[in-house]
């Protein structure tokens, strides 16, 4: 039995396009994430009605959905600007979490979409986290 050279030409993935795709997946990651928080941060601070009975829900107050308007736009802003994509992604993961916690406990609502989101932020802080030098062994 012989294998054809045809077969044998299979491409492999290389590091280098793994890396590629990689790269690639946290960019996508970043602007999604960095449209869906200028989305919602401004329906925050516009006072879209689905945002005020939300926070009316949770009897936190409007003080509260203008800080989290105000820190969603900020994330978004940071995510897009080359050097706040790590503090953006941090901000987005926070902000993520605490929507998720308050899904489960306070509003009963859906905690998939604020879960998802955290997994995103999670790629974003790992792929764009501060490299510490290695130093040489003596």
């Amino acid at each position: 039995m012989t294998i054809s050279a045809e077969a044998s030409t299979i491409p492999r993935r290389t590091s280098a396009t793994s890396a590629l795709a990689l790269r690639y997946a946290t960019s996508s990651a970043r602007i999604l994430l960095s449209l869906i928080f200028m989305t919602t941060g401004l329906a925050k601070l516009l006072g879209m009605a689905a945002m005020v009975q939300l926070f009316q829900t949770i009897g936190l107050g409007e003080e509260l959905r203008y800080a989290a308007g105000l820190a969603e736009i900020g994330a978004a802003l940071l995510l897009i600007t080359p050097a706040g994509h790590f503090l953006g992604s941090l901000l987005v993961g926070a902000l993520s979490l605490a929507a998720t916690l308050a899904h489960l406990v306070l509003i009963d609502g859906n905690p998939f979409p604020p879960a998802g989101f955290l997994v995103l932020a999670l790629l974003v802080i790992w792929r764009t986290r501060p490299q510490r030098s290695r130093r040489a062994s003596a």
